[in-house]
């Protein structure tokens, strides 16, 4: 079940990745030109492929992906914090 997750979510990466290169260069024919800013996703194969039907014990392909991602170094504390705090509004 698990496989099956991991592949429908890698395909609509794809999908996203794809229609996101379409627009761009949509906008490219009106002389507005900006880079792609995100990587490719990783390829997501056959439904078939994907299932392991013929090898239940292999590893998930997202297995290998991940493996060549570099990871942050681990920090005390915590990763730090994306959101700022809310600014109040200044009263009269």
């Amino acid at each position: 079940m698990g496989s099956i997750v991991e592949w429908q979510s890698v395909k609509m990466q794809q999908y996203r990745y794809s229609l996101l290169v379409a627009i761009s260069r949509f906008y490219e024919l009106f002389g507005v030109i900006r880079p792609v800013r995100y990587e490719p996703p990783p390829p997501a194969g056959d439904y078939d492929h994907a299932l392991h039907v013929d090898h239940p014990e292999a590893p998930s392909f997202l297995d290998q992906y991940i493996a060549g991602q570099p990871r942050p170094e681990p920090r005390l504390g915590g990763q730090p914090k994306q959101t700022a705090e809310p600014e109040l509004p200044v009263s009269l």
